[in-house]
């Protein structure tokens, strides 16, 4: 498992979470992907992360204590938090897809058998 899918897992579960979508957004905007290095990101997917850490205002040379996930959060307008959640959960899907099967959180286990 990357580091950036359990990042961008731990997010989702934010997003899917209780509260507004403010408030949701502002959880799944962890440090850890705040401060995620571009090598953890596969290559394929740093355009669109690049454009995630663009939208909430994250500048790579602004200061850590500045770059909090609420403080990002907070200047955005609700058009903008909608386009960041978006964003999120497209990279969490391509990061997905990278991810050999035995790592998946969930496995069916109920196959119903042929005639039934």
């Amino acid at each position: 498992m990357s580091t950036a899918w359990i990042t961008f897992s731990r997010a989702m579960k934010y997003l899917a979470g209780p509260g507004d979508q403010r408030e949701r957004l502002a959880h799944a905007c962890s440090p850890d992907m705040l401060h995620m290095k571009r090598k953890e990101i596969p290559q394929e997917v740093r355009a669109e992360f690049d454009a995630l850490l663009q939208l909430i205002g994250k500048s790579r040379s602004v200061t850590a204590a500045a770059t909090s996930g609420p403080a990002l959060v907070r200047a955005l307008n609700d058009a903008q938090i909608a386009q960041a959640a978006t964003k999120m959960l497209v990279i969490y899907d391509q990061l997905t897809r990278y991810q050999p099967t035995s790592s998946m959180p969930f496995t069916l286990t109920n196959t119903p058998n042929a005639g039934e």
